[in-house]
């Protein structure tokens, strides 16, 4: 079965467009895990809750943003929006828009925010992260204890 040019060409294309997205998620995912091993091990507590809070925060803002309002006339600032958006998650309650501009779907998403924004869910990263913490702590352990163990018998023999 002989393919036409165009239909080589199409195929290239298509091989290397899959071959850039896969690449381009294996890089993002091991970025992902060298950010989350770097904030386990090398940040202090108050940096991990400020970045999350942050990026919460600004999922919450992009959801907001791209989600319509009741009525276009009524629709909020972005600023009004990102300030709704820290107050979901940060459980303060303060509101600069009236609750009846906000669609089904956006008072969902600050519904969401403010179950990720909770302190149970927080206390449940933060002992998540002293559990991986401790795991990789543990490792390091045993594989130093390994390796001593080998060199005693070592030391024994000769």
């Amino acid at each position: 079965m002989h393919l036409s040019a165009s239909s080589r060409l199409f195929t290239k294309y298509v091989w290397e467009l899959c071959f850039f997205k896969l690449s381009f998620y294996r890089i993002c995912w091991a970025l992902t895990k060298r950010l989350y091993w770097f904030l386990i091990f090398h940040s202090s507590p108050l940096l991990v809750q400020i970045c999350y809070f942050v990026s919460l925060s600004f999922a919450g803002f992009l959801a907001l943003r791209n989600l319509n309002a009741k009525s276009q006339s009524s629709q909020p600032n972005d600023i009004d929006l990102f300030f709704m958006s820290v107050s979901a998650s940060t459980l303060s309650s303060m509101a600069t828009v009236e609750m009846e501009v906000f669609s089904q779907s956006q008072l969902w998403v600050l519904i969401l925010l403010m179950l990720l924004g909770g302190e149970v869910f927080t206390s449940m990263l933060g002992l998540q992260f002293i559990k991986s913490k401790m795991e990789k702590e543990d490792e390091l352990m045993v594989g130093s204890q390994s390796r001593n163990s080998g060199n005693q018998s070592k030391n024994l023999e000769s």
